[in-house]
């Protein structure tokens, strides 16, 4: 009995099926891109709201939050004209 059932699984065909609202079940079904697109989106969001509240709770406690760290980048002067 295993056997048929993985045959006729196997052998299905979208296209051949008779149901109502086929185009609407095609219209919601992710790429599995997409699914990993929304999904790292998501991620980054909670990690970000992870830190503040983690600074939240270390500034209710009395400590010092996670430093925020400007990039290293070397200042230019403005008052000298750049000589090429």
């Amino acid at each position: 009995m295993n056997g048929s059932i993985e045959r006729d699984v196997s052998h299905l065909n979208a296209d051949i099926l008779d149901l109502k609202h086929l185009e609407k079940i095609r219209a919601q079904i992710c790429s599995p891109s997409d699914i990993i697109d929304v999904q790292d989106h998501i991620i980054k969001k909670l990690k970000e709201e992870n830190q503040q509240l983690r600074d939240e709770v270390a500034r209710l406690k009395g400590e010092k939050g996670k430093p925020k760290i400007l990039p290293n980048v070397p200042d230019i002067p403005r008052d000298k004209p750049i000589i090429k």
